[in-house]
């Protein structure tokens, strides 16, 4: 979820995203997607609001961030497949491919981050549309290290600290740290092994 500028809180719902007013008012917000077949969410799962006031809303079955108006108004794929294919594959908008992409969060300057969770990697979608990796080797695996020599079990949600000179990632039973001048990945808490609850 994520309070707009406009001050409406959004939901990310399996089928689409919720609008909630400050006054406790939900409405459903019907996309009205005007560029491809796929007119439809298959598991929204994490929506932001960019610096343009549009939605950017994580369709994780779909293998795409889909972008829209407040009111669900002129929805596209802004980056990865306009068919459901998912992979792998850096890029700028269409030409982009996700393989699940799950947990975001957004910086100043309209930078969306990702958990592209089955594939076990860390994205960057700039403003523009262009998608690049930060880190992860797509391989399954426990290691720190910079950028795409470091390895994620799971990665599921992120956060961005205040300064945003670092990402926060939840990764199964740890949570890693991104340094996004280095890009070095290193385990701040929990492990590869330990348990999954909370202490």
């Amino acid at each position: 979820l994520t309070v707009g500028s406009d001050g409406f809180l959004y939901v990310a719902r399996a089928s689409g995203i919720s609008k909630i007013s400050p006054s406790g008012t939900v409405t459903p917000i019907t996309a009205t997607f005007t560029d491809e077949s796929r007119s439809y969410f298959d598991n929204a799962a994490s929506v932001r609001m960019g610096l343009d006031g549009n939605l950017y809303v994580l369709d994780c079955n779909n293998g795409r961030i889909v972008r829209m108006s407040t009111t669900g108004a002129n929805a596209i794929t802004f980056a990865g497949s306009t068919t459901g294919i998912t992979a792998h594959q850096d890029g700028t908008g269409i030409n982009a491919r996700f393989t699940f992409p799950i947990g975001s969060c957004m910086d100043s300057n309209g930078n969306l981050y990702t958990c592209d969770v089955n594939g076990y990697y860390i994205r960057k979608v700039t403003p523009a549309g262009v998608v690049t990796t930060v880190a992860g080797s797509g391989i399954r695996g426990f290691t720190d290290g910079v950028g795409t020599y470091a390895t994620f079990l799971g990665p599921t949600f992120i956060a961005l600290d205040i300064p945003q000179t670092s990402l926060y990632v939840s990764d199964s039973t740890a949570i890693r740290k991104i340094d996004l001048l280095t890009t070095n990945v290193i385990t701040i808490a929990g492990s590869a092994t330990g348990s999954s609850n909370v202490v």
